[in-house]
């Protein structure tokens, strides 16, 4: 059946709405009024959702709180994964895997030399520093689903680690 979240059209229209709802306005290479129409954009749709939802029974505040979280998280990976984003871009478009342009664009490494403990050549350093790169830019897209279980964990109440006063501020500790 097509359940209480409607059938696929319907889901992907409440995620095209979403998104229009929470995007996060990059100003980068933009012009002042590309800014302002996307801000009126963002805040337009923002709005609407707000209203269409609410007009449902569905609690307002609680759904701001939620889309504002949203857009917090579209933020974060905006600040996070974007520059590993862009490491990856410059290592593919300006090295070739295989082989350097020249012994001074070489990636090989060599044990001892600059501090390295290793030795490498291009084509292996090349892969390793492209799967590093790869790997982190997908913890840092996940980053969010990896804090949620990690809070639910420090707050769980049998278990938890309660907020103490040790000294100047607030601190979780563990039990015991």
């Amino acid at each position: 059946g097509v359940g209480a979240l409607g059938g696929p059209d319907r889901r992907a229209r409440r995620r095209k709405r979403v998104r229009a709802a929470t995007p996060n306005n990059d100003a980068r290479g933009k012009a002042r009024y590309e800014m302002d129409r996307a801000i009126k954009t963002k805040d337009r749709a923002f709005k609407e959702l707000i209203e269409k939802y609410k007009r449902q029974g569905v609690d307002g505040d609680s759904l701001e709180i939620a889309m504002r979280s949203i857009g917090d998280n579209h933020s974060f990976l905006e600040w996070a994964r974007s520059p590993v984003d862009q490491m990856i871009a410059w290592l593919t478009e300006h090295w070739d895997p295989k082989r350097p342009e020249s012994e001074r664009w070489s990636l090989a490494i060599q044990t001892g030399r600059g501090g390295a403990r290793l030795s490498h050549g291009h084509a292996r350093q090349f892969e390793y520093v492209y799967q590093t790169l790869v790997l982190w830019r997908e913890v840092l897209h996940d980053m969010v689903r990896l804090w949620y279980p990690s809070e639910q964990d420090l707050l769980d109440p049998p278990h938890g680690h309660p907020l103490r006063a040790p000294g100047p501020g607030l601190t979780r500790l563990a039990p015991g």
